[in-house]
């Protein structure tokens, strides 16, 4: 990321016309959008994730927040963005038993495999599924193993030290996405205050992150949503609704706050086990 210098407003008054020139870049009508896989999502966002955007994705445990950022991640790469995941609860070999699942599927419409299946061994029973299997890892590491990069968040670490670490990496790349899951493992580092005061305060270091120069997209569980909401740019809902159709469960994305445009909702279709999300 680009080290900027502070902008003219946090050094005192400054008279519109001074900053105007900034303003205007700031707006984004230069940055090339990267678009989510979703045109509810890249609708609300006026094209996709520009930098400068933060991204909020809350919902209650199983929702598919995980599995929604990770397929962001998955298509920003896709389009030769550099991609950094960074995560506290889920390891490498899961992110790419997800991913290929999903792949799987995209393949063979009627596989019942899934990202668990996967990680348990039980793909690899059979000689047929297991080909499979490893064809569809391949896919994967073909079409974004240069772009997307995994990042344990472990005990301590800070937006900064994440966005530290990352540095050279993005210096490589015109268009940066940062993922974080589960922001409440940054906010669980971080010391003093208490955790509503520390999860506001990684959601506003992760959103100075952006305005430095890349997009990020942060999960949290609902009952967190209020302390991520004032530093996002979109925040949205997921919520899951009853089906017994056997194709995959109607999943509500309620736009909880958009500065960018109007609030809403739209509906996703989602296939839990292979990571799969459509819209009808």
């Amino acid at each position: 990321m680009s080290s900027s210098p502070a902008h003219p407003s946090t050094l005192g008054p400054v008279a519109l016309a001074k900053i105007q020139v900034d303003v205007t870049t700031r707006l984004g009508a230069v940055s090339k959008p990267t678009a989510t896989g979703f045109r509810g999502l890249d609708a609300a966002l006026h094209g996709g994730l520009r930098h400068g955007t933060l991204l909020a994705l809350t919902g209650a445990p199983g929702a598919g927040r995980t599995s929604l950022s990770l397929l962001i991640a998955y298509m920003a790469a896709r389009a030769s963005v550099g991609v950094v995941f960074a995560t506290r609860g889920v390891d490498e070999t899961e992110l790419v038993a997800r991913l290929a699942a999903r792949a799987l599927r995209r393949s063979y419409p009627a596989s019942e495999v899934t990202y668990g299946d996967i990680l348990a061994g039980h793909a690899y029973a059979d000689d047929t599924v297991r080909r499979a299997v490893n064809e569809a890892v391949e896919t994967v590491v073909q079409k974004v193993g240069a772009h997307l990069h995994f990042a344990r968040i472990g005990p301590g670490d800070t937006p900064a030290l994440l966005a530290e670490r990352s540095a050279q990496l993005w210096a490589r790349y015109e268009r940066l996405l940062l993922v974080v899951d589960d922001v409440e493992g940054l906010a669980a580092a971080e010391n003093g205050t208490d955790f509503s005061g520390r999860m506001l305060n990684v959601a506003y270091e992760l959103r100075a992150l952006a305005d430095h120069g890349c997009a990020v997209v942060i999960t949290a569980l609902e009952r967190h949503s209020e302390f991520v909401l004032p530093a996002a740019t979109l925040a949205v809902e997921l919520e899951p609704q009853p089906t017994d159709d056997g194709r995959g469960v109607p999943l509500d994305v309620i736009l909880r706050k958009n500065r960018l445009g109007a609030i809403g909702r739209f509906t996703l279709r989602a296939v839990y086990g292979a990571s799969e999300f459509t819209e009808p």
